[in-house]
Parts: C-alpha cells; structure tokens; sequence
C-alpha cells in the first residue's frame, strides 16, 4: 500500500515546468499588489466628496488642490501603472527562476518604485496637514476618518515603494517588510500620527469647535487675525456658558479672517454671520478687527 501511494505521488507530481509557472504566477501577483493604487485613489475620493459637499465654499483652495491631486493620481499613476504593468508582466514571464530575479527586472522595478515614491510626495504632504475644523460633530468625524485612512494607505504605500527602490523586489524580503509596516501602523507606530479612538475623535472634534489649535487650511488668507477671533470666541462661549458654535459659527470666522470688515455693513456681508449675531457681537468683533488692522498699519 505504501509502495502504492509513493508510486501514485510520483506518477502526479508535476513538472518542473509547472511548478515555475506557478512561482511566476505568484511573483506577478505581488508586484501587482505593489503597484496597485486602487485603493489610494477610492480613499482620496472619498475625502474630495466630503469637502465638495460640506466645506467648498469656505475652503475653495483646498478643493481645487483635491481636484488637482486626484486629476494627477489618475493621469500620472493610476494610468502609468497599467503601462509599466505590461512591461514587468512580459519581464516576469521571461524569468526562468523567479527567486533569482534578472538584473533588468530588478532595475525597473526599482525604476517604477522610485517613480511612483515622487508622484504620491505632494499626496502625502497633503494627507499628513489637511485639516477643516467645523462645528458639526458628525462631519468632523467623518472627515477625521476618511483624512487618517487616506494617510494611512498613502503612507504604507509610499513606504513598501521606498523599501523596493532601496533594497530590491524579492519576495520573502517584500512579504516581511509589508507585514511589519502593516503591524507599525495598526499599533500607531508608522512614524505618522497614530490612530486616534472615538473618544479623542469626539475630544478633538469639540476642541475645534472651541477654537483648540489646529492646522489652518489655506483657504485662510490671515491666519494670525483667525487666531485672534478664534480666541475671542473661545472665550466668549466660556463667558456665556454656551458652545461656541452658539456664538460664532466656525465658517463666520474664517469670513472674518478673510474678508477683515472694518464697518457694519461690511460685517454683515460676510458668510453665516447674520443680523442678530452682528447685533449681540459686533461691536466685539469689529473692535478686534480694527485695532489688529492699526497694529499692523493696514
């Protein structure tokens, strides 16, 4: 019976042949995965989504920098993969032996790593600093959440590019480094800012509500005037006991900071400040627009 059954493995064992069929196979499989940016790209539409539906007006730089963005990933990366993705295939299944990669493989897969590494650097950038404080507690949180998942997949993405231009494409090294930058960043040590939990979401979400620091977007053309009146109605909600969406919508500020009125005609032009808030405030208000304005010779 045993002579049966080693007679029988070896009858079917297959060829030499076919197992580096596989092995190519295999290998293409990962330098697929590699210069995959699927997921890259759903996860910056989602965030463009978020800010074309809630924060536009207010932040017209910010979405004209997404649409920018998100028009070079697809023309200079997402496309460009699809071509070089014909040129390693045709590499590959030259390979005789896939552990023993050719030099020229390994030159254009280091070539296609270095490359892809300096088209996602602004994307990077952006993901690491983008920042639209609102009032709205549910928006923050969204926003929050699709801002840390961009920047996550940019950023391990952008690491397995930098290992594969540094040291090569072999698999059992490409498989290793991918499971200990996985690892880094499911426990918030990829170097970036960690992954915050519900409760610092919600703590940072009425921070901003409250005028807490945060990264000003550029759509702010003076941020130190934004300071100030964030400032001020920090404390005027602790004064009054009211949440400082109460006293002064996150948007109005940021129109203030902008638009720097001098007169109450001016004020009430500006974005979601109305009437009645000009009423109650805009004595305040003016009061530190004029003297910022005469500080600074304006």
């Amino acid at each position: 019976t045993i002579r049966a059954f080693t007679s029988d493995i070896a009858e079917h064992m297959p060829q030499q042949e076919t197992i580096q069929g596989w092995e190519r196979k295999y290998c293409l499989t990962l330098v697929d995965e590699l210069f995959s940016f699927s997921a890259l790209s759903l996860c910056l539409e989602d965030v463009r989504r978020i800010v074309a539906e809630y924060f536009q007006r207010m932040h017209p730089n910010t979405m004209q920098k997404l649409n920018t963005l998100h028009e070079n990933l697809e023309q200079r990366v997402v496309d460009v993969a699809a071509r070089f993705k014909l040129q390693y295939t045709r590499l590959i299944g030259q390979q005789p032996k896939v552990q023993d990669i050719s030099p020229a493989l390994q030159e254009r897969l280091r070539q296609g790593a270095e490359y892809f590494c300096r088209e996602l650097a602004p994307l990077l950038e952006l993901s690491t600093s983008l920042s639209l404080p609102t009032d709205n507690k549910i928006v923050q949180s969204r926003m929050t959440d699709a801002v840390e998942k961009l920047r996550q997949q940019v950023s391990f993405k952008t690491d397995i590019l930098q290992f594969v231009k540094e040291e090569g494409f072999h698999a059992d090294e490409y498989l290793h480094r991918k499971t200990t930058l996985l690892l880094q960043q499911e426990n918030g040590n990829d170097g970036k800012p960690a992954k915050v939990s519900k409760k610092q979401k919600q703590t940072s979400a009425e921070n901003s509500g409250k005028g807490g620091k945060a990264a000003l977007s550029a759509d702010i053309s003076d941020t130190v005037l934004y300071a100030l009146l964030t400032e001020w109605r920090k404390n005027k909600s602790k004064e009054m006991h009211l949440p400082a969406y109460c006293i002064l919508q996150q948007n109005a500020v940021i129109g203030l900071a902008n638009l720097r009125p001098t007169t109450l005609p001016q004020l009430l032009s500006v974005p979601y400040l109305g009437k009645v808030t000009a009423d109650k405030y805009g004595e305040e208000i003016l009061g530190i627009i004029s003297r910022y304005l005469q500080e600074r010779g304006d």
